[in-house]
């Protein structure tokens, strides 16, 4: 089975007796507290090896543990408030390791608001794995889900797609590029990879107007198919509309073999997907322009079971949607 299948066969029958895990169809879980505001929860686990370089300084690895889980309830319109901590080390001096890496996550609380609630600490005779629960807040009842599209809307993505798949494929040797191309270019994509940015501000304003979102982790096409299964739709993009960073494009044009579907395949963008309504179009463009980053609409959704990339049905039994650990 991969990893959806182990999902649906095994994992999803302990989450049926409670409300709150919307089915396992959803970035996070929701709780209702005494006071009726909705606390977000998820969870992210990530491994050396697979989640993370080795021989990475550990102030970054703390950066991106807690950024991909505040991305999470970004998806969900949550605010940060707390996180517990699952860290497994190799048992061995890890002094100075747990030191930057309380650095690195001390930097991320003070900018994020979102401090360490608990967690615990193990030795292991394998990788370094850490676990991070993060808990958010909804002050209204409107929260975004995977769940709620309709056919018609648009389909928009923030950011630009595929910076950090191309990061890693350069650090991987998978792709090669001249020695003279541009060092800058390099650093930014690399960037990408080790340090997303949780779209938690643009997560908030879109709850008074999506009808759907995700957060972009395993790769475009995987994470809106996710929409599709749980909207009980399907959607049709353009590749011409995916946005695409000018680094990338440096990439393209020196590596021809890298195509559109090797970009919305990779994981690591932690930009947000989401659906809306086309009336809400000129209020989408708006807000976009406050941003450091864009809202760029790629297609819309159907009524039809599939996902159409350029007129041409996507054939997921075919193709990589996107990054899976099964």
């Amino acid at each position: 089975m991969n990893e959806k299948e182990l999902i649906q066969t095994l994992f999803l029958p302990l989450a049926s007796g409670f409300e709150g895990s919307l089915g396992l169809m959803d970035d996070a879980a929701v709780i209702n507290n005494l006071n009726d505001q909705k606390i977000v929860v998820s969870k992210d686990i990530l491994v050396s090896g697979i989640h993370f370089f080795e021989d990475e300084h550990p102030a970054a690895i703390a950066k991106k543990c807690l950024r991909v889980n505040l991305s999470d309830i970004a998806a969900m319109g949550a605010k940060p408030i707390c996180y517990l901590l699952g860290l497994c080390l190799p048992k061995k001096d890890n002094v100075s390791w747990v030191t930057a890496f309380c650095e690195g996550l001390k930097a991320e609380q003070d900018f994020y608001n979102c401090a360490l609630a608990g967690g615990d600490l193990v030795s292991s005779t394998g990788p370094v794995s850490i676990s991070i629960t993060i808990f958010g807040s909804l002050a209204e009842n409107n929260i975004l889900l995977r769940s709620n599209a309709q056919a018609g809307d648009d389909v928009w993505v923030s950011g630009t797609i595929g910076d950090a798949g191309v990061a890693l494929m350069l650090l991987t040797d998978s792709v090669k590029l001249k020695s003279d191309f541009p060092k800058r270019d390099r650093d930014y994509l690399e960037a990408r990879l080790r340090s997303p940015t949780p779209r938690l501000t643009l997560g908030e304003k879109l709850l008074s107007f999506a009808s759907s979102a995700c957060d972009v982790s395993d790769g475009l096409l995987s994470d809106l198919s996710n929409i599709c299964a749980a909207s009980g739709l399907g959607a049709s993009i353009s590749s011409r509309l995916i946005p695409i960073s000018s680094e990338v494009k440096r990439v393209i044009k020196e590596v021809e073999t890298l195509s559109i579907m090797d970009l919305i395949s990779a994981g690591d963008d932690y930009e947000l997907i989401f659906t809306a309504n086309v009336k809400h179009s000129e209020h989408i463009l708006d807000i976009s322009k406050k941003f450091d980053f864009g809202l760029t609409k790629i297609g819309k959704m159907t009524q039809e079971l599939s996902i159409v990339l350029d007129g041409e049905c996507v054939k997921q039994k075919e193709v990589k949607m996107g990054y899976g650990h099964f």
